[in-house]
């Protein structure tokens, strides 16, 4: 079971390029990773804190297109 007052150090790091004008769309390429340090974190607000910590190390990679 977690402490109370438990410290921990959530890194998480984002980075996104928008390309001009691609065959009349906006596209913007994106990439993030969250909980670097791959901590184990429990909300201290939550009902589950106990039972669910938030999730381990993760990472998003993508493209979002506008026309």
């Amino acid at each position: 079971m977690p402490c109370e007052l438990c410290r921990y150090l959530w890194l998480g790091v984002g980075a996104q390029y928008e390309v001009k004008k691609f065959h009349k769309a906006n596209v913007l390429l994106f990439a993030k990773v969250s909980n670097l340090l791959n901590e184990n974190i429990h909300n201290s607000t939550s009902y589950l804190r106990n039972f669910a910590p938030k999730p381990g190390r993760g990472a998003e990679i993508g493209i979002r297109m506008s026309y």
